[in-house]
């Protein structure tokens, strides 16, 4: 017959064999919950996938012809950019006309609403001087060697329009796409606006792009962007 009262926490055995201490299971439950939840976090970390950290950098044509399109243009960047991760991805922003601008470098801003009012703020004033897409994929390429992510999607708004005739303005482009087809972070190059009628005139002007080059409607320039 043993005087024994049972607590969870432990205590002391009474009993014929003498007074022994002993451990209850409330003891043990801590240490039984602490072993479960490192499981759990080490089954959780072993199935959570993480995405790399991805990029966008856009160039808008600020030119003359393209004047009536650029509240179009900034409303679409803003839609480029919305799926990003704030946390992690990064975002650039350029316009050109005969020559090119940085309008922002950075992560995805957080605030998109002030963020689509500066930058249709800043396309508006932008005085025109002509148009040189070759300019602009030469921003591009420059862009894309600092933007530390794993992918970037490289986006031209434009009408497709061309004035550039300088002999310096074909090897520039060239010298670009050449670049960007080898960059191992670029995925593509989206034109997207481009009147059909001009198409084949930047394809022929992003000729060594090959497979990256795309183009696309207003309309389907962000499903292109990230379906592709």
């Amino acid at each position: 017959m043993s005087n024994f009262k049972f607590r969870p926490y432990g205590g002391i055995r009474i009993s014929r064999r003498g007074i022994r201490p002993y451990m209850g299971i409330g003891c043990l439950t801590p240490v039984v919950f602490g072993l479960l939840l490192l499981v759990l976090l080490a089954a959780g970390c072993g199935q959570r996938k993480v995405r790399p950290p991805v990029g966008v950098l856009i160039a808008i044509d600020t030119s003359g012809s393209a004047r009536p399109d650029l509240s179009t243009y900034a409303h679409l960047a803003i839609d480029l950019v919305v799926p990003l991760n704030p946390s992690q991805d990064r975002v650039g922003v350029y316009r050109f006309d005969a020559q090119a601008a940085e309008l922002y470098e950075g992560h995805r801003p957080k605030l998109l609403e002030a963020f689509e009012a500066k930058l249709a703020q800043d396309l508006s004033e932008a005085a025109p001087r002509g148009t040189s897409p070759a300019r602009a994929l030469e921003a591009l390429a420059l862009a894309a060697d600092r933007t530390p992510v794993d992918r970037l999607v490289l986006v031209i708004l434009t009408d497709g329009g061309n004035d550039d005739f300088s002999p310096e303005a074909p090897k520039l482009a060239r010298a670009a796409a050449e670049r960007l087809a080898r960059h191992p972070r670029v995925a593509m190059v989206v034109v997207a606006g481009a009147k059909p009628g001009r198409r084949e005139a930047l394809r022929a002007l992003f000729e060594p792009l090959g497979a990256k080059l795309r183009f696309a409607d207003l309309a389907q320039a962000a499903e292109v962007s990230f379906g592709g």
